[in-house]
């Protein structure tokens, strides 16, 4: 395997797009208590951080979805609107993950407009309607998320934590476990920070192969396909300071060995704020080829390995 290693600048931009925050949070009969309360108190949180120019849409689930704001511009209507909403979730009934997840996604794609957006699933991570498996779910996130960044918030001390990880990796988001209201404002800060810190969107990696050598594929959740380019891979929104890690598979003929050669041309593609066309970057990769592979790993690719040790647990993406 070949580990590719994008930085994306630590500059943030000075004056950040309008964004969309959907949350899908858990109202049924498990997060009752504690819990409920403190998801509630956790949307009040992120609330907080919107603009009026900003997007906000908020579903529940129990027994089925429930739409309590559909995505819209997060003025004094649809703030009072979410505030009637918080006081109205009670915690009852059984969890239709599945459901609520996918009316939020289907809401925040048919959104028009290019800006950055994050779906926020608020659970624990205990679904019992409707499909409920890990690979159900993430096949989901995948297949609906488009341009979204999906990210999981695990409630209670029995919630799910690897449900709520698989599907966050799914959708190129991270996992939180929120323990207690004193953690609750740091977490959501952060992943907030992340959203409106987004310098650019809908970015791309494309990995062509020089003669010699075939791109296999690249490990993970991430979606791909071959084309005129070669493999093309979509990375979630580029945050300033991020740093995006990926594993390819290449295979290489050491019929001609040399001390070395080109293997393959590595573009990123990615479109800034207010762009009318997309920016690229490109290199191409120049490795020493040897007639026998060496037993010798090396540790950082050996560490994601480990990293994406459960692959079997989650549907790879065809390639």
């Amino acid at each position: 395997p070949l580990l590719l290693r994008i930085r994306v600048s630590e500059h943030a931009p000075q004056k950040r797009s309008p964004a969309l925050v959907a949350i899908c949070v858990d109202n049924s009969g498990s997060m009752d208590g504690d819990p409920i309360k403190l998801v509630l108190q956790s949307i009040s949180l992120v609330s907080d951080h919107l603009r009026e120019d900003d997007h906000a849409c908020l579903v529940s689930f129990s027994n089925n979805a429930h739409v309590w704001l559909e995505p819209q511009t997060f003025h004094s209507q649809a703030r009072s609107r979410l505030g009637i909403a918080l006081q109205t979730i009670r915690a009852d009934g059984s969890t239709a993950m599945y459901a609520g997840l996918e009316k939020t996604l289907q809401l925040q794609a048919a959104l028009s407009g290019d800006m950055p957006r994050r779906v926020l699933l608020l659970t624990d991570g205990q679904p019992n309607v409707g499909p409920s498996s890990s690979e159900a779910l993430t096949r989901l996130v995948r297949d609906q998320r488009k341009n979204a960044v999906v990210s999981t918030f695990g409630f209670g001390s029995h919630h799910q934590e690897q449900i709520l990880q698989d599907i966050a990796q799914a959708g190129g988001g991270g996992y939180t476990y929120i323990e207690s209201a004193d953690s609750a404002p740091a977490a959501f800060a952060i992943e907030i920070g992340a959203l409106f810190s987004v310098v650019a969107r809908q970015a791309r990696l494309f990995l062509k192969p020089h003669d010699g050598c075939t791109v296999l594929r690249v490990r993970g959740d991430n979606d791909q396909r071959f084309g005129s380019k070669g493999l093309e891979v979509s990375l979630s929104d580029l945050a300033a300071g991020r740093t995006i890690e990926l594993l390819a598979d290449l295979e290489v003929d050491t019929k001609d060995p040399q001390e070395a050669r080109p293997l393959a041309t590595f573009r990123v593609e990615y479109w800034l704020p207010e762009a009318k066309e997309p920016t690229a970057h490109e290199i191409e990769l120049t490795l020493p080829v040897h007639a026998q592979a060496t037993d010798t790993m090396h540790p950082e690719i050996s560490r994601q390995l480990l990293l994406l040790g459960r692959v079997h647990q989650i549907e790879q993406p065809e390639v």
